[in-house]
């Protein structure tokens, strides 16, 4: 129940059938230069006891309440589909080809909510705050290291049902560089 979308596009930009495994991790094959993950985990609520997986309609004195969203966007390696947008509820997209570059270099990156730039997004890379973005949704970023690179940018907006109090949505763009690939 927790997976709720999984897009996987070819080289040249065509969406291709990924197979998902139904075992816990669970496994997605495919022959993907683009892989977007979206999954939720429901609604959460504080309450003085801890925090419950449960709408606050469904428990006794609640705090605070979130809808949650978790989105994973990996790069295979180079292709022109890599700087695509997919018009995910939230989405990190390269504005150039990150595996052009090196160690140290700059990579620029927009948040988009269903296709449109976010201003104000916290982007983080490797679990550090590095900036928010702009009115067109941009940031740059310094990459620090070869290997994985993890990018991750979070969102929250308020929730319009008595359920919860706002929804929160957080992307990562992960790709390889150097070696690694």
């Amino acid at each position: 129940d927790i997976l709720k979308s999984t897009v996987c596009l070819d080289p040249a930009g065509g969406r291709r059938a990924a197979s998902v495994g139904t075992g816990h991790p669970v496994q997605i094959e495919g022959d993907c230069a683009v892989l977007f993950v979206l999954t939720s985990s429901g609604y959460w609520t504080k309450t003085p006891a801890g925090t419950r997986n449960l709408p606050k309609t469904e428990v006794a004195t609640p705090l605070k309440a979130w809808r949650s969203f978790e989105s994973v966007k990996h790069l295979a390696g180079p292709a022109p589909v890599i700087t695509a947008t997919l018009g995910a509820p939230l989405e990190i997209v390269p504005v150039q080809d990150p595996f052009a570059l090196r160690d140290g270099d700059k990579l620029t990156v927009r948040v988009l909510a269903d296709g449109k730039p976010v201003a104000g997004a916290v982007v983080s890379y490797d679990g550090k705050a590095r900036g928010e973005t702009a009115g067109e949704g941009t940031v740059n970023i310094r990459l620090r290291h070869d290997g994985l690179q993890l990018i991750q940018a979070t969102v929250r907006t308020p929730h319009a049902g008595p359920e919860a109090d706002e929804v929160i949505h957080t992307t990562a763009l992960t790709f390889a560089l150097g070696s690694a690939r």
